[in-house]
């Protein structure tokens, strides 16, 4: 099963992602186009297709393991190949990206948000260190 998490700015992604992880055991996933072997703090974990899954230190309140993929599609071949294990992510920010998990029937879009407010209290809080 894979879980995106989309939704505005400071609305408290994070914040279930965590929750996920900590709670029932799930495994973050991120899209970044840099990753790579040579990326810092990552450890290479080859798979199945020759490919490399890194995994790095998530930027999250709780430090867990976050297997970081290149592309979507990348991604979506992981989850695919491995569709019994419990996954989420925050990376899917575009139709685009999130279109072609839609035709899969563990997949499950869960949209946050938040007040204002609290959405405003967050991000103040976020800069002010």
């Amino acid at each position: 099963m894979i879980i995106a998490l989309v939704g505005t700015p400071s609305a408290g992604k994070h914040t279930v992602l965590d929750y996920l992880v900590a709670k029932y055991g799930f495994q973050a996933l991120t899209l970044n186009a840099d990753a790579g072997p040579n990326a810092p703090n990552a450890v290479s974990a080859p798979n199945g297709n020759g490919t490399a899954t890194t995994r790095s230190p998530s930027s999250s309140s709780h430090e867990h393991d976050t297997a970081v993929f290149t592309d979507a599609d990348t991604l979506l071949e992981h989850v695919t190949r491995n569709w019994r294990t419990h996954y989420v992510t925050t990376s899917l920010q575009t139709y685009a990206e999130v279109e072609p998990f839609l035709k899969r029937p563990f997949f499950l879009l869960v949209a946050v948000d938040a007040p204002l407010r609290s959405r405003y209290l967050r991000e103040a809080a976020r800069a002010n260190g």
